[in-house]
């Protein structure tokens, strides 16, 4: 038999594949980042004489699209077949061969022994995996330290349906595989989430945690509770297993935890539950499997709603959003997540938040009005951000949440924006919606428990001439960047989505402030959408006739613009809340001219951090001197830098967010939380 010319994995696999998990095979930004220097991976697979299932197997981890250095060890346990042949067909193959049968859980202890890698995959010749299943694993075991054990989703190729998405150990000792017969999409099973261990068929340890446990425990008869023995173990040791769902693998015969007869699987709990018995007494989380079904989870839930799912390589608003997640998931809280413009799945940005540990609601699958109706009664928070949606589920919210404390997170005052810019543009309609949108703004915020502006200058406003209370000032968050030297920068950079100040902001560069700068000054401007919205906007169309703006529209990773830049304008004329450009732009080290509006509510200060212009001849001024006068570009920098370690720092914010949790923890003890008794806005 010529091991070289099988059919590939193609000819195996019927058409339900495609229907499964045929988005994770296409050519898209999945939004999975992967570190470039991840360990190698040795994935151990126990082998019989199944040779066709195990060259399905092995087709399918060297064809699908993986990054993640890797070596496979087989393990033939005395079979008929001579799989040594297969060394020469597929790189960074090992067999080894067992003289005599030793079993599964022997044959896998085996491997792990033999292997190279740091990390350790264990899978077994009954699966076929998916694209980007290794990769998964291996970013989400590199970014979790204290993790133990992170398996993949088992879904079965015949019913299209889930095997198991991790397992649950109850104190009675039953075995739950969660989400068994559900869609691998359902929302309780499509987000990275913490279990109690995961099938022997496909999960992934480190190789020094794995010895430091002594491996699989060889004591048990048959396959399927050596892992939840693993599971366990790493637990009273102080780690924590999870599910990755977003590995996916297609199992072709059973799940392993089926292959024991009664009387091999009796004999292995009988074993199991004299071990650990008075372990889950103590420790599991549910009595039994129907405590399960009916018990909602050991963490309080928040329910975040938003305008739409977090883009956080497209605005400042979408990093923000990012931050508050993390914060959440880090504090042990379930994060429950809604975009109103974004309802259905998107490959990218919906992908992040699922990595992340945030249950997404989407369409089809589920839908907001169905989830509050049947879940509102289980959350202890709701943090919507904005006032449109805020608006927008006012009315879906009140009935169904009432016991949660509700905080409502500005983003920034969009009244103010609103009216600015109605006054700007002398619009007696713009000044009417700016007046019903500050009736709206002004009411949730003297609802809420909690009310979130990331201007000082607008904390002081709704404190001081509209006498609201509980108002929190959380700057937004920033990470500094290392800095490439002055010397190897040029030019000026403008960033800035098709938002309307943007584009008026752009506007006013090229009318009022360009003209006074050197004919061969070029302004690379930065920004989704932007070009197209210009094409489209006769207001606006004269600045793509313009020789000295570079459209370039979206860029990936802001770092490659901004480490090759002198400096960064932002000549906003109206504007609400604080800068993300400014601030982004000093992470890296960039100093930034800019107006009062791009400035105000932050502590910038002018000729310290940043470069302020009150009129076009000052912004001119400021550009020239920037670009042309070295010590003044390292003071800003050097100050600008000192500026986000100082006040955009992610531990001062999560320090602000603990008071504020806190507070609306004891409004709700209290029984003085009542914005749910509040009339509906609409």
């Amino acid at each position: 038999m010529s091991f070289a010319n099988r059919p590939g994995t193609s000819e195996y696999t019927p058409s339900a594949r495609k229907a499964v998990i045929s988005a994770y095979e296409k050519n898209y930004d999945t939004g999975l980042v992967v570190p470039p220097a991840l360990p190698l991976t040795s994935i151990v697979i126990p082998v019989d004489d199944g040779i066709e299932l195990t060259e399905i197997c092995l087709n399918s981890i060297y064809s699908v699209k993986s990054l993640s250095p890797f070596e496979v060890i087989l393990v033939d346990d005395c079979s008929s077949v001579d799989y040594k042949q297969l060394e020469s067909v597929y790189p960074n193959l090992k067999v080894i061969r067992n003289e005599t049968h030793q079993g599964i859980i022997k044959s896998a202890n085996k491997g792990a022994a033999e292997a190279g890698g740091e990390f350790l995959v264990f899978s077994d010749n009954s699966s076929e995996v998916m694209a980007w299943w290794l990769d998964e694993l291996t970013t989400a075991l590199y970014k979790h330290p204290r993790a133990g054990m992170i398996g993949s989703q088992l879904i079965d190729l015949h019913t299209e349906r889930l095997q198991e998405c991790g397992r649950r150990i109850c104190r009675n000792g039953d075995i739950v595989l969660l989400g068994r017969g559900e869609y691998p999409d359902h929302h309780n099973h499509s987000f990275f989430q913490e279990v109690d261990s995961c099938s022997a068929a496909s999960f992934i340890i480190r190789r020094k945690l794995f010895d430091e446990m002594g491996g699989f425990n060889e004591m048990y008869a048959s396959p399927g509770f050596e892992a939840n023995e693993l599971g366990l173990l790493l637990q009273k040791e102080g780690y924590k297993n999870y599910v990755s769902p977003h590995s996916r693998v297609l199992h072709l015969g059973k799940n392993p935890s089926d292959n024991s007869t009664d009387e091999q699987y009796e004999k292995n709990r009988t074993l199991f539950m004299t071990r650990w018995q008075q372990y889950l007494q103590e420790n599991a989380v549910y009595e039994n499997s129907e405590d399960l079904r009916n018990f909602k989870g050991d963490k309080e839930r928040i329910l975040y709603i938003d305008a739409e799912f977090p883009m956080a390589d497209r605005g400042s608003g979408g990093m923000d959003a990012i931050f508050f997640m993390e914060y959440m998931i880090k504090r042990n809280y379930q994060v429950i997540f809604y975009g109103e413009h974004t309802p259905g799945y998107h490959p990218k940005y919906t992908g992040i938040l699922l990595r992340m540990g945030v249950q997404c609601i989407y369409e089809p699958f589920l839908k907001i009005w169905d989830y509050v109706a049947h879940n509102g009664h289980t959350l202890s928070y709701i943090f919507v951000s904005r006032i449109y949606q805020a608006r927008s589920f006012d009315w879906l919210l009140k009935p169904y949440c009432s016991q949660a404390g509700y905080i409502f997170n500005t983003v920034d005052l969009h009244f103010v924006r609103e009216t600015l810019e109605a006054d700007l543009r002398i619009d007696d309609l713009g000044r009417k919606r700016a007046a019903y949108t500050k009736q709206c703004e002004l009411t949730v915020a003297s609802f809420a428990d909690a009310t979130i502006v990331i201007s000082s200058k607008e904390k002081a406003l709704l404190e001081d001439e509209y006498a609201l209370s509980r108002i929190y000032h959380i700057p937004q968050v920033r990470e500094l960047f290392p800095r490439a030297a002055h010397t190897c920068r040029q030019g000026a950079v403008f960033i800035g989505s098709a938002h309307t100040p943007n584009l008026d902001g752009l506007c006013y560069f090229h009318n009022e402030i360009l003209p006074l700068l050197p004919e061969d000054f070029v302004l690379t401007v930065v920004g989704e959408s932007l070009r197209s919205t210009i094409e489209h906007n006769d207001m606006y169309k004269h600045l793509l006739c313009c020789k000295q703006f570079k459209f370039v529209g979206f860029v990936q990773d802001l770092g490659t613009v901004l480490d090759c830049a002198r400096i960064t304008v932002a000549p906003l004329r109206y504007g609400a809340g604080t800068k993300g450009k400014v601030a982004s732009s000093m992470a890296y080290g960039v100093p930034c001219v800019s107006t009062v509006f791009g400035t105000e509510g932050t502590g910038m200060v002018h000729g310290d951090n940043v470069m302020i212009a009150n009129t076009p001849q000052e912004f001119a001024a400021y550009i020239c001197e920037l670009l042309s006068e070295p010590e003044l570009w390292q003071r800003i920098s050097d100050g600008g830098r000192k500026f986000i370690k100082e006040t955009y720092a992610r531990e001062s914010a999560e320090k602000m967010m603990d008071q504020l949790i806190e507070d609306v923890r004891k409004r709700r003890l209290e029984k003085t939380s009542d914005w749910a008794s509040k009339p509906i806005i609409g």
